[in-house]
């Protein structure tokens, strides 16, 4: 993943989410996911006008498998896996919303069916107690 590092807050968020050290502390992926933009005009979860369409598809993209990553993870909390697994689909609906053509679209519903894989795949594990 090509994570810029110039923002030590944003690398901290990065790692707490993936980490998953606070299950008690759901603001951590609102604040992550408000925060990190894909450029500096910090518009959170909606396309950018000044990016190319190929950096906020590439930014979105790494949102979407540091939550897929987290949620695959048995060793994470199942209560912060649940929460990542109700926010991925923000990055997802961006990208959505960045299709221009077929093969965007054939790319957007490659990602929707890894994320459905997985869902079903971490489902039972997410159901049951520690």
């Amino acid at each position: 993943m090509n994570i810029p590092a110039q923002d030590p807050e944003l690398v901290e968020l990065r790692q707490l989410i993936r980490s998953g050290s606070s299950p008690d502390s759901p603001y951590l992926i609102q604040k992550w996911l408000h925060t990190e933009s894909c450029c500096i005009n910090r518009r959170g979860m909606e396309p950018c006008q000044r990016c190319s369409k190929e950096r906020q598809q590439n930014h979105f993209e790494q949102q979407f498998y540091l939550l897929l990553d987290t949620i695959s993870d048995e060793l994470i909390d199942p209560q912060w896996r649940c929460l990542c697994l109700d926010y991925i689909y923000r990055p997802l609906h961006t990208l959505h919303q960045l299709i221009e053509n077929e093969q965007d679209r054939a790319h957007w519903l490659q990602l929707r069916h890894e994320l459905s894989v997985c869902s079903h795949y971490v489902a039972a594990g997410l159901n049951q107690p520690r």
